[in-house]
């Protein structure tokens, strides 16, 4: 049996990432992916589609991703860069995702993740956030070990 494989938000994993520079290390949901045996692809939607690090921050207004302080709308450039990676990600036959929660190409109302759920409706996905809570987080890995 081949290992489960997964997407997370490279900042999760402890890549230094993030607009200022930073990550934002989960070691936590890490180590749980560890436990059970889960491999992960790190994904990060800002400086895969060329951003630099550090950057501008970005801002969702309305469904666009516009950068917070030149005003720039760089929403076709990830939604180009996202097509290409999920075509990627299907072809590493992922059974997950897990998001960067409040961030503006990962979090809830991120472009990244709403272009994730139109190419994958019926993959798991979570945040980091709300795997704290146990029994999510045991409902998450019941759901990619059984995809």
């Amino acid at each position: 049996m081949s290992q489960v494989k997964i997407g997370i938000s490279s900042c999760l994993a402890g890549y230094k990432v993030r607009y200022n520079g930073l990550d934002k290390k989960d070691s936590y949901l890490l180590e749980m992916l560890i436990d059970y045996n889960i491999q992960y692809i790190p994904v990060c939607p800002e400086v895969e589609s060329g951003f630099g690090i550090p950057r501008e921050p970005f801002i969702i207004i309305g469904n666009r991703l516009i950068a917070k302080h030149t005003q720039i709308d760089y929403t076709d450039r990830i939604k180009i860069w996202a097509k290409n990676r999920l075509i990627e990600l299907n072809s590493e036959n992922i059974c997950g995702f897990i998001f960067k929660s409040m961030s503006p190409s990962c979090g809830k109302d991120g472009i990244f993740l709403r272009i994730f759920m139109e190419y994958f409706p019926f993959l798991p996905i979570e945040t980091e956030s709300t795997l704290r809570d146990q029994k999510v987080m045991e409902n998450f890995i019941q759901k990619i070990i059984n995809k």
